[in-house]
């Protein structure tokens, strides 16, 4: 494609334009190769008198370009943010050093499903270098058991495409509700990001 062509369909200048991309599915027409040897047909129905050859075609969905797609269109300095429609885990719990935070994770599993919250709970590991991994691993929500729980109770809850942070109670975290609410928001924000991008 040339600079000075014109679309086909609207016949302007101007309407097409080149942009790098990353072909995450395609589609190929296979005509009758496949349905002639086995004589598979079928009746049109204007004419229920003729036997016509189907036509096929085929797609593909490349699930690791997708990750990769994912990884480059939606990251930080810090590492990838995971859409949450996508995400492996909506949310990770991070356990400080001296242990306990299973009743928090047992909380949060029960809102959103134990599929959807890992907890890390390396003993050797800060809070500190925890924060580090799960923002670089690119976990939607991350609920920190930091200084604030020790003295407190409440969990630091970070967002972590907003970067916003909240400190909450273990019984927001159990709520179905809150969770509901927190998606939504987190796909509007999503929605925004990458109609951003593509502008």
């Amino acid at each position: 494609m040339d600079d000075d062509d014109y679309c086909p369909s609207c016949r302007t200048l101007d309407a097409l334009y080149t942009s790098t991309a990353i072909e995450l599915g395609h589609t190929f027409y296979l005509g009758t190769k496949y349905t002639k040897p086995f004589h598979a047909t079928y009746m049109p129905q204007d004419d229920p008198s003729k036997l016509n050859l189907i036509h096929m075609g085929c797609y593909g969905l490349g699930i690791s370009r997708m990750i990769a797609a994912i990884a480059q269109e939606s990251h930080d300095a810090a590492g990838i943010i995971w859409p949450e429609s996508v995400a492996p885990w909506r949310c990770v719990v991070l356990q400080p050093k001296t242990g306990g935070g299973e009743d928090v994770y047992d909380a949060i599993a029960s809102a959103i499903g134990s599929d959807n919250v890992v907890f890390d709970d390396r003993l050797h590991a800060t809070i500190g270098a925890k924060m580090h991994d799960a923002r670089r691993i690119g976990y939607p929500w991350i609920a920190a058991l930091g200084k604030k729980w020790e003295t407190e109770g409440e969990v630091e809850f970070v967002n972590r495409r907003s970067g916003e942070t909240q400190y909450l109670q273990t019984s927001v975290l159990q709520d179905a509700d809150f969770w509901n609410h927190a998606a939504e928001n987190s796909v509007a924000s999503e929605e925004k990001h990458f109609v951003k991008r593509i502008e």
